[in-house]
């Protein structure tokens, strides 16, 4: 998704945003992916009624990025996005894919079937290994 300058993002909004990078941050620096993946799959069981659209949300996230400061790093923002997204009531899946020549791995995430802020051309390339 394209960055959206004019979004106007609640405080609380904010706040999740700031969380759920943090959280990413915090889980790429000291712990091992297979904890941060079930930390994930923890702070998902409490989903309940959405609080934004699912491209709310991705908007909103987006906008907000460019104010993190961190590397635009696929796993990063796939993490941030989708604790962010789980903060929001959102249900989603971080997929990771791989591709053979030249060899790659991406990550991305996906709610309700649909990419969530990557761009699908790019995705599209990647087969999917494992699926959070």
């Amino acid at each position: 998704m394209a960055f959206v300058a004019s979004a106007k993002v609640s405080l609380g909004t904010q706040a999740a945003f700031w969380l759920a990078c943090a959280r990413a941050s915090h889980a790429l620096a000291v712990k091992r992916l297979d904890r941060t993946f079930n930390t994930l799959a923890s702070v998902r069981q409490n989903i309940g009624a959405p609080r934004l659209t699912a491209s709310a949300a991705v908007s909103s996230f987006e906008s907000l990025r460019p104010w993190y400061p961190h590397k635009r790093i696929c796993l990063f923002d796939a993490l941030a996005l989708s604790f962010f997204l789980s903060s929001q009531h959102i249900a989603s899946e971080l997929v990771i894919g791989v591709r053979a020549s030249p060899f790659a791995a991406h990550c991305w995430v996906e709610t309700g079937g649909a990419l969530a802020g990557d761009m699908s051309d790019h995705c599209a390339s990647f087969t999917p290994i494992a699926w959070v």
